[in-house]
């Protein structure tokens, strides 16, 4: 859920809420929301945005703010506050697992790189991860090198697993919530 709101997510003073694709992440905005009114004992409220394909995961009240701020996340822009991810979920090594899979959940892709070499057809899933910020591109960058992973940065925004055996063993080993991930490249 940390992850997750890192993510896509935004906290003010009364409210925090979670944008998704309507239609790519309809069934993991599901599985969001269950987890969130679980974590928060909070119902979780939803909305479409009449002007995208766009929907609002949210919960209101300064008690479950204080909540979010207890486990170290910050209210205001996050770009502004080039926001990170608490210490507490840095030090374990199974809250990064869980941080790093709601970060890629919602800002990250699984994506096929098809290209042709002397004739024969290539099609290999590679994985980025994408934010504006940089203590969150160091978290992803760093967590995956923990486990053996040699991600690559490019620009100043994103994070690549570029090897077809390193996006199957990051399945295997982070994995995703989103069938919208889970279900690149797979037949």
């Amino acid at each position: 859920m940390v992850g997750a709101i890192l993510g896509d997510g935004g906290i003010t003073y009364n409210q925090m809420k979670i944008a998704l694709n309507s239609e790519k992440d309809a069934d993991y905005s599901r599985y969001l929301a269950n987890l969130m009114e679980k974590l928060l004992d909070q119902r979780v409220g939803r909305s479409m945005r009449k002007d995208s394909k766009c929907v609002v995961l949210y919960v209101s009240g300064v008690n479950v703010i204080k909540t979010l701020q207890g486990l170290g996340l910050k209210i205001g822009n996050k770009v502004k506050l080039q926001v990170e991810v608490p210490a507490w979920i840095i030090s374990d090594l199974n809250y990064s697992i869980w941080c790093l899979r709601g970060l890629m959940d919602t800002d990250g892709g699984i994506f096929l790189d098809k290209y042709v070499v002397n004739g024969k057809k290539y099609c290999y899933r590679k994985i980025c991860f994408t934010n504006m910020s940089k203590p969150l591109i160091d978290f992803v960058f760093d967590t995956l090198t923990k486990f053996g992973f040699h991600p690559q940065h490019y620009r100043h925004n994103k994070v690549w697993l570029y090897s077809y055996k390193e996006v199957e063993k990051y399945m295997e080993i982070i994995g995703s919530s989103n069938s919208r991930l889970n279900n690149v490249g797979i037949k």
